[in-house]
């Protein structure tokens, strides 16, 4: 399709998510997060429901702090969201880098400002 998967970067009880490109007419591309709904669960009707309101109300957000949908596609039987990419560490692993370096995160963290993680890491070395 119009979707080249690059990476598994994640994976949750509903969905893989992958680091990949989109490729358009005249050698257009554009690095994209890519959530495929997990196999098994493309036959449920319910599950397939919830997966689709997701990217309804996901594709009616807008605000800084949240990844905007940009398409919402089905290939192989499997529905899948293209999402904006965010280069970086997700909060998971920020806390579990902090928790290791025995400097818990403390206060709000936001990836909308990176001085949030510089100071993380600040604290961390």
């Amino acid at each position: 399709g119009q979707y080249v998967l690059e990476e598994r970067v994640a994976s949750g009880g509903m969905a893989d998510v992958f680091r990949a490109r989109r490729v358009g007419a005249a050698s257009f591309t554009r690095q994209v997060c890519l959530k495929r709904m997990h196999g098994h669960l493309s036959v449920d009707p319910e599950m397939v429901t919830l997966f689709l309101d997701e990217a309804l109300i996901g594709s009616k957000l807008r605000h800084r702090n949240i990844v905007s949908v940009e398409d919402l596609g089905e290939h192989e039987g499997r529905y899948f969201l293209a999402m904006e990419y965010v280069n970086g560490l997700d909060l998971r692993r920020i806390e579990k880098r902090a928790a290791m370096a025995k400097h818990p995160v403390r206060g709000p963290v936001s990836a909308a400002n990176p001085q949030d993680v510089y100071r993380f890491r600040s604290s961390a070395s």
